[in-house]
């Protein structure tokens, strides 16, 4: 089986960092703070998560468009629209993982449309 692995999420990272610190600062609860590091790192990883199932299925979705040869369009897929593939309804909110989600199904239906992996890379696994 084939997994598809996102290798360029650096500035994902870096948002995700500066997100979950704005979180924190805007919550002011001592209780939050104490349990926060815990609860903003299950965050992150299902945002990272988010980011890695968009791109693969966007790959998917893009691989077929080109070889449909239909127009570029990722917007018009159901995954997109949706965006909720893997979501778990804790630790983040849905718009949020939603943002993530769909951010790394544009970037792999952009390098399946064009059959190149600008932003992720196919690993045996």
């Amino acid at each position: 089986m084939k997994r598809i692995t996102v290798v360029n999420i650096t500035v994902l990272s870096l948002l995700l960092g500066t997100t979950s610190l704005a979180h924190r600062q805007q919550q002011g609860d001592k209780k939050q703070e104490q349990r926060g590091d815990k609860r903003d790192d299950n965050g992150a990883d299902l945002l990272r998560r988010a980011v890695n199932y968009g791109y693969a299925e966007g790959f998917r979705s893009g691989a077929a468009g080109r070889l449909d040869r239909w127009q570029f369009s990722y917007q018009d897929g159901y995954a997109y629209q949706d965006a909720n593939f893997g979501y778990n309804g804790y630790y983040v909110k849905r718009d949020d993982y939603n943002f993530y989600f769909r951010e790394g199904f544009r970037r792999g239906y952009e390098d399946g449309f064009n059959s190149r992996y600008q932003y992720g890379r196919y690993t045996n696994g």
